[in-house]
């Protein structure tokens, strides 16, 4: 072996051992993002994380407590910044700590912050403390669309933040106006109207602040630990990471029905998008985003799929609520913009909405009882949770 091969083992040797002398002394990194009440207003969330000598667990702890949102997406987190670093954790305990404002967390959400913090913990490296972001983490490193992401951005600038990292699907977004008009001569009134508009040009001119799509974990290692302000053309494949099955205790398996008939809802829903989407005769534009939808739901449902093999139930049925939501407004632009008069779209848009205030009634009534909890062996945790699902529902 010559010498400059003997050096560079050395090197490698070394950064080697530092790497886990650092990890086997405890090491801490936090991180400041946004995340949305359950009445619609903007906030910031502490996450931090800390990383000790264990069994290879993941640990959560929220204050205060907020229920099992986060199912999977911790895992999925772990999962992805130890293939970005290609460092193993299995003689680690992971131990992640929400500190909230108020008891609103969605942890999908912070999806691409707990993977991020991770990574930069792994490689004792700093995220930087001007740039904040809100995004799911698929097992791939993809960064997936969130909700209330105009007001996450808000809440963002309202703290100073210069940087805003958002998924690249939703530059875009669209938002409920009140619009003043005059339904007579001499009358006037206020009616609800949805607009869209581009996050990245209002940060810019209304808050001084940047707003920066990206695609994935690469895109936001690039801005947060390395400094970059703009995204790199340049792509480094990401290899799919695998979530490590689990022994479901007895106490989850109530979830298993639910979680099935999600996927079933899903799959039909995505089908059905499927079929219309192929006989339709659209203009390429519009064809093109509607495209969009389905490939973000197939995704969705994959993730979901996965998770379901794995054992992480509710996490799987997240995934699947999600395909369904794409799909079915893939399905539903699809016939829409295909009717051939504003009545008949008109009459569409009217039955959708009698459609969602009947649903909308229908869980409110249930609410209002607790029988269903204990009638129904397969709520459980869920039916605990749904109040909190419930309320941002109620708001729009």
């Amino acid at each position: 072996m010559g010498e400059k091969q003997i050096l560079a083992v050395a090197t490698l040797i070394f950064i080697l051992s530092a790497v886990l002398a650092h990890a086997d002394a405890g090491v801490f990194g936090k991180l400041s993002v946004p995340a949305v009440t359950n009445e619609g207003k903007g906030v910031i969330t502490e996450l931090e994380v800390e990383i000790i000598p264990g069994k290879g667990r993941i640990l959560f702890n929220s204050e205060p407590f907020t229920g099992i949102q986060t199912q999977n997406s911790e895992r999925v987190a772990q999962l992805v910044a130890e293939n970005f670093t290609g460092v193993n954790l299995s003689s680690k305990d992971v131990i992640l700590t929400f500190r909230v404002p108020a008891i609103s967390i969605d942890g999908p959400s912070a999806g691409a912050a707990m993977t991020v913090l991770l990574i930069s913990v792994l490689e004792n490296k700093t995220i930087r403390n001007d740039t904040t972001l809100s995004g799911t983490i698929q097992p791939d490193g993809n960064v997936g669309p969130v909700g209330g992401i105009f007001e996450k951005a808000e809440a963002a600038h309202n703290l100073g933040f210069k940087y805003f990292l958002i998924p690249r699907s939703q530059e875009i977004v669209e938002q409920n106006v009140d619009e003043e008009f005059s339904p007579s001569a001499g009358q006037t009134a206020i009616r609800t109207i949805v607009r869209s508009r581009n996050i990245t040009k209002h940060a810019e001119e209304n808050w001084d602040m940047k707003v920066i799509p990206v695609s994935d974990i690469v895109d936001v290692h690039e801005i947060m630990v390395e400094g970059k302000n703009v995204v790199s053309a340049k792509r480094i494949p990401q290899h799919f990471a695998e979530l490590e099955a689990v022994d479901a205790p007895p106490s989850i398996h109530p979830f298993k029905p639910l979680a099935t008939d999600a996927m079933r809802n899903a799959s039909d829903s995505l089908e059905i998008a499927k079929a219309e989407y192929f006989k339709s005769s659209l203009e390429p534009g519009l064809l093109s985003e509607i495209s969009d939808l389905i490939d973000e739901s197939e995704r969705e449902w994959n993730s979901g799929a996965e998770a379901f093999k794995n054992g992480y139930l509710y996490g799987a049925a997240n995934h699947f609520f999600r395909s369904r939501v794409f799909s079915k407004t893939a399905a539903d632009a699809l016939l829409y913009y295909a009717l051939d008069s504003k009545a008949q779209q008109k009459e569409f848009l009217e039955k959708r909405t009698s459609e969602v205030l009947s649903g909308y009634r229908a869980a409110d009534a249930k609410f209002k009882t607790s029988s269903w909890l204990s009638n129904d062996t397969r709520a459980y945790e869920w039916g605990l949770s749904a109040p909190s699902r419930f309320c941002p529902a109620e708001e729009q």
